[in-house]
């Protein structure tokens, strides 16, 4: 079963990795059912992107990541600062998601939303 659903994964997983950057949000999109999978292969390629110092796969594999990573966060407000603007809005978009899901886990771990 996990080398059948790795195999389902993998098109999601080289998309995101060879896509341009404005195209990275839309495959995310579609990954949510094969995340069990795609997480181990996106984590060991942060790894590696990151040790050959390869920024755009590493930003592709991170913005992958965010939805079930919230350690991204740091590093995409860093590339926030030398980022070329078409990447500028693919991370500020992905990072408003990812600030919006975290309020809406907030509150719901809270159990109100009224103050104390």
């Amino acid at each position: 079963m996990r080398l059948h659903g790795t195999l389902k994964a993998m098109p999601w997983y080289i998309a995101s990795s060879i896509a341009e950057t404005t195209q990275v949000p839309n495959i995310i999109r579609d990954m949510p059912p094969y995340r069990r999978w795609l997480n181990p292969l996106l984590h060991d390629a942060s790894q590696a992107a990151e040790s050959i110092h390869d920024t755009r796969t590493q930003l592709h594999v991170s913005l992958a990541l965010l939805p079930a990573d919230q350690s991204q966060v740091d590093y995409l407000y860093g590339r926030l600062l030398d980022a070329a603007p078409g990447e500028v809005m693919v991370i500020w978009g992905r990072l408003a998601d990812a600030q919006g899901q975290l309020l809406d886990q907030a509150v719901g771990d809270s159990g109100s939303t009224s103050p104390r």
